[in-house]
């Protein structure tokens, strides 16, 4: 089977992209070095045995490059490896591949992810000194043009991956466009092992495909990535509407903790031994505290959590469920701070107007000195320019902070005691942000600017109005820094601007 290849048989399932947005939208990687241990989860330690080359490195940089400024990511290197997402390093083989060693059940585990892949950049066959594999590769100065270029451009394929791209005939996710990978489709792509441009030449940069599905995936710059709304868990009633064998995790939801699978047990448990022409299992069944996981060609990998019990044709498997959500365990058996049933991102901001809403102003050119002080009672505080300080006490107290601000007015919020909230209404333009890991300052449209002390204490309904009684949406302060592109507020060591500027409230 050869199809035109769309952005959605490159597109990996929900489950893995899931894994990749641990990080919300920066994607940390480190570049390794010459005798580095390589992360792995058994065996015995691994060790980087070459160093990339100078022109290898500047190639995966502007790479790197180009796609922090056309997609919404950001791909970071940092110096500490046990912080990384990805450890990149060369080998000196023919192998080329983004592995996930130790994959953690990210469905299963609070906060982000650490060395869950490795990339593997190796050499041809005809980098090598007179064709041995033993010696290191060709330096720069001894390779041709084409050649840096066929290395950059796998680089450029393994970047695919780990943003979340698959190849056109994978199948783990229900969708492909070819059957294997000597078939090339009337679509080319990056994804593809010998597919070139249009003109004939090796990529150096992704096919029109691949930059839909990387902007479906991650959004274009500055706008909020859709991966970061994704979650795991595929509804049941949703199990076999796609029509393809796939990979899949299901949540039991309420009362509902019993499921039906229309295979036979002991079919499956015949065949546990078979292995793919890829030596890859076909069959599994696997039951770890609370989940249940059966595999078989016709169905794909499927991952049940909470049911107790599992309905097969000839036999009914019945699992001791946790009593909490906080006792299941993850992949190393280690119990987790409970299961991830919400999106990652829990409000998005819009680069344009709700054209249903009013847009506020302010109704005064000037701020008045000194600090407004309130008393103990539940108050509904207005930043309109009538002090530079506006303090709550012991009350449950809500600052509705908007446009209705005077232009280039700087005003402060100190309040400690009480349940307190930051209200924002919709259409109010945020031009930009700072955080600190227990503070926050915002500047609205006209240089209006507004300091949050003890920031990480307040909650944040951003759309809603006390006055018109529009509810809005509660965020905590790790959410409404996240909406911002601040993944880890809490854990900040400095001063951070967001990542997402010149939006609206909506």
């Amino acid at each position: 089977m050869i199809n035109e290849i769309t952005s959605e048989d490159l597109k990996m399932g929900p489950l893995e992209l899931f894994i990749r947005a641990s990080h919300g939208n920066n994607f940390k990687i480190y570049i390794a070095k010459k005798g580095d241990e390589i992360p792995s989860s058994f065996g015995d330690p691994g060790y980087v045995d070459e160093d990339f080359q100078e022109w290898q490195l500047t190639n995966m940089r502007a790479i790197n490059s180009r796609i922090n400024e056309d997609f919404g990511v950001t791909i970071k290197e940092v110096s500490d490896p046990s912080k990384s997402f990805m450890f990149v390093y060369a080998s000196n083989s023919d192998q080329y591949s983004v592995n996930g060693d130790k994959p953690p059940e990210n469905y299963l585990t609070d906060g982000p992810v650490y060395n869950a892949f490795t990339m593997i950049m190796g050499h041809s066959e005809w980098y090598r000194i007179d064709g041995d594999r033993i010696q290191r590769a060709k330096t720069g100065d001894e390779l041709t043009q084409e050649e840096k270029d066929d290395w950059t451009k796998v680089y450029l394929h393994e970047m695919g991956h780990a943003l979340g791209l698959e190849h056109p005939w994978d199948k783990g996710d229900g969708d492909w466009a070819t059957d294997n990978s000597n078939e090339i489709s009337p679509t080319d792509s990056v994804m593809e092992y010998s597919a070139r441009d249009s003109a004939g030449n090796i990529y150096t940069w992704y096919s029109e495909v691949d930059v839909k599905a990387l902007e479906e995936i991650w959004g274009k710059a500055d706008e909020i990535p859709p991966i970061l709304s994704i979650t795991p868990y595929t509804k049941l009633a949703d199990r076999d509407s796609g029509g393809n064998p796939r990979a899949e995790v299901f949540l039991a939801e309420g009362e509902d903790t019993s499921v039906s699978i229309n295979l036979s047990y002991e079919d499956v448990e015949e065949n546990l031994d078979k292995r793919d022409e890829n030596n890859n299992s076909i069959y599994r069944l696997q039951e770890s505290g609370g989940k249940f996981t059966v595999q078989h060609p016709d169905t794909g990998e499927d991952t049940y959590i909470g049911y107790s019990e599992i309905i097969f044709t000839d036999r009914t498997v019945k699992i001791n469920i946790p009593n909490s959500a906080a006792e299941y365990p993850n992949g190393d058996g280690e119990i987790t701070t409970g299961l991830k049933t919400d999106p990652y991102l829990k409000y998005s901001l819009s680069t344009s107007l709700d054209a249903s809403k009013n847009t506020l102003k302010a109704h005064t050119e000037d701020i008045l000195s000194g600090t407004l002080n309130f008393n103990d009672g539940d108050n509904i505080i207005i930043l309109d320019g009538q002090a530079k300080t506006y303090r709550g006490l012991r009350g449950d107290d809500t600052y509705f902070v908007s446009q209705l601000l005077p232009e280039k007015g700087k005003v402060s919020i100190t309040d400690t005691e009480g349940s307190n909230t930051i209200q924002i209404p919709s259409n109010t333009y945020i031009d930009k942000t700072l955080f600190t890991k227990n503070a926050a300052r915002l500047t609205l449209e006209n240089g209006r600017e507004i300091t949050i002390s003890k920031a990480d204490g307040f909650t944040y309904n951003v759309g809603g109005n006390k006055v018109d009684g529009t509810l809005g949406q509660d965020l905590t302060f790790s959410e409404f820094a996240k909406a911002f592109g601040i993944t880890d507020v809490l854990n900040l060591s400095s001063s951070e601007n967001g990542i997402y500027a010149d939006m609206y409230i909506i």
